[in-house]
């Protein structure tokens, strides 16, 4: 299979070039916040998501020499949610203004931990998907963004800023997240039972990553010189 066959199978993949294309470009605007590790996570996932499909589609990518282990690339993976999920943590850590909104987001990254723990002797993080943890982790998420949110709507006295870059990135994140957690479930217990998945989650896999980094790329966008105090900590 040709690189370019690859990339048409996984057209995900130029969505996240662009992303982090669009994330350099606007880092001027951002650089003294929380937020100027972005462009860093946003590489991260580029590189994870490509090294994932040539693993997949290329034997020379294999991480492990044995051929048991051929196309086993959930190593990758787990470690990304991993990095993923406590960066998400504490972008909205940093943004939330009420104090017990702010240790709910504590309590939930510690929920995670624990989870992650337990389920290391329940699935190999080398070779399986921790989806206990995954899923803990992604509802923590979801409530951490609802809560900035919920910030918003205190301090200023609307849900949404449409140049506050955070504001936008929440919503991606409910967005996706929102959307996984029970594909996930579906893909856990088909898994279990020996189905196999429904032809349409690959596809609303794929709705979901768009709407995500759609979400990003038009709050870089929608960023103006003149609002980079709305990507600031709120005070």
């Amino acid at each position: 299979m040709s690189f370019l066959e690859v990339i048409l199978e996984n057209p995900f993949l130029p969505v996240y070039l662009i992303t982090v294309a669009v994330a350099l470009w606007r880092y001027p605007r951002y650089f003294e916040t929380p937020l100027r590790y972005f462009p860093i996570l946003l590489m991260y996932t580029l590189v994870t998501e490509l090294w994932g499909v040539l693993i997949k589609y290329y034997d020379q990518f294999d991480l492990f020499l044995n051929e048991f282990f051929q196309n086993y690339n959930w190593l990758l993976y787990n470690v990304y949610t991993v990095i993923s999920y406590f960066y998400f943590y504490y972008i909205f850590w940093c943004y939330v203004q009420n104090e017990n909104h702010k240790k709910i987001i504590t309590v939930g990254a510690i929920a995670f931990v624990l989870t992650s723990i337990v389920n290391l002797f329940i699935n190999s993080f080398l070779l399986e998907p921790q989806v206990f943890a995954y899923i803990i982790g992604a509802l923590v998420l979801v409530i951490a963004a609802f809560l900035y949110f919920l910030n918003l709507r205190t301090k200023f006295q609307t849900w949404f800023l449409k140049n506050d870059l955070v504001s936008w990135i929440g919503a991606g994140i409910l967005i996706f997240y929102t959307g996984i957690i029970p594909i996930h479930i579906t893909k856990y217990y088909n898994a279990r039972y020996g189905l196999n998945d429904a032809s349409y989650i690959h596809t609303m896999l794929l709705l979901l990553i768009f709407g995500m980094y759609l979400c990003f790329i038009i709050g870089f966008l929608r960023m103006e010189r003149s609002n980079r105090d709305l990507v600031r900590p709120l005070k």
